[in-house]
């Protein structure tokens, strides 16, 4: 078995692995927090459906192999026209998957922002026009997926002069492109919410943490773009698209995971102060009434308001 295939799939196993992880930890946590299903419940379930959908493409991908390249443990370099006519459409499929799972991401940050400025007329605004960018965007890039080659058939005939198409450089480069600069807008708003007064030092240090990790998926992105064209193979584009999910998912749900741990903690702290007060009340009842008490029994009405109002 060739070996790039080998480290593809081994990666992809571990990246999916990696992001399912995550995603249901965040929506163990949310439901156990809230007890309801919101906008965010539908966006990271719609993540795990987009990571599963991959695994699954991208497994009979190399199974099959494609046009051009050779399938899994074939040993052989003859690929049958019908498994790489299904090879290819798999891989059409993975992409659009990956798409949809990298821009659900940034939904999913962009909901995170939402919470943070409700109130800040300026910054809904502009979040609004960046959730229209990040739809526009989306069909955008799976019309060019599904476009690049025309007639569609070229996408599984093997001939020189339209293997360019099949690369899909064209997709690559306005995928590339267009989540690069969503990422950017979305650390430019990032920026002035660190600046806000009515937020916490730890709500400003997860912010902080976040603009970093969004810089460091530019970076992915971009240097998985030039190592495509540098290696146009699939199995090089699916290695390093297993990266990027890993990260993307992790950026894009980290902050609500960190968010929810720490009310979860508040919360049972809170439960577990309540419920030692109360035993305290509970066996403060059992005593002889003091002589405040004793006036409260007699009538005296500011003495029975005053514990109330301590308590």
């Amino acid at each position: 078995m060739p070996s790039g295939i080998t480290t593809a799939e081994t990666l992809d196993y571990i990246s999916s692995a990696l992001s399912l992880a995550i995603l249901l930890l965040r929506l163990s946590l949310e439901f156990r927090r809230q007890r309801e299903f919101d906008l965010n419940f539908y966006l990271a379930s719609a993540s795990i459906a987009s990571v599963v959908g991959r695994l699954v493409a991208t497994h009979y991908y190399i199974k099959f192999g494609a046009v051009g390249e050779t399938p899994a443990g074939s040993g052989s370099e003859h690929v049958d026209p019908d498994e790489a006519k299904v090879g290819e459409i798999l891989v059409l499929v993975a992409r659009i998957l990956f798409t949809a799972t990298l821009w659900l991401q940034i939904c999913l940050i962009l909901s995170f922002y939402a919470r943070l400025v409700h109130g800040v007329t300026m910054v809904t605004w502009a979040l609004r026009i960046v959730w229209i960018a990040v739809v526009s965007t989306f069909i955008a890039v799976v019309l060019a997926t599904f476009l690049e080659c025309r007639p569609f058939e070229l996408y599984w005939k093997k001939a020189p002069e339209v293997d360019y198409c099949t690369r899909a450089y064209a997709q690559l480069l306005l995928q590339t492109c267009s989540n690069s600069v969503l990422d950017v807008v979305v650390l430019i708003i990032a920026y002035p919410l660190t600046r806000l007064p009515k937020h916490s030092w730890s709500t400003r240090a997860r912010l902080y943490v976040l603009v970093g990790m969004g810089l460091m998926c530019i970076g992915i992105t971009i240097a998985r773009a030039v190592q495509i064209f540098q290696q146009p193979n699939q199995n090089i584009r699916s290695i390093w698209a297993s990266v990027q999910i890993a990260v993307a998912i992790f950026v894009g749900n980290a902050p609500s995971i960190y968010g929810s741990l720490k009310l979860l903690k508040r919360a049972r702290t809170t439960s577990d102060h309540d419920r030692s007060f109360g035993i305290a009340e509970s066996n403060d009842s059992n005593r002889p009434p003091p002589l405040v008490g004793l006036h409260s029994v007699l009538g005296n009405t500011d003495a029975d308001t005053t514990p109330t109002s301590t308590s």
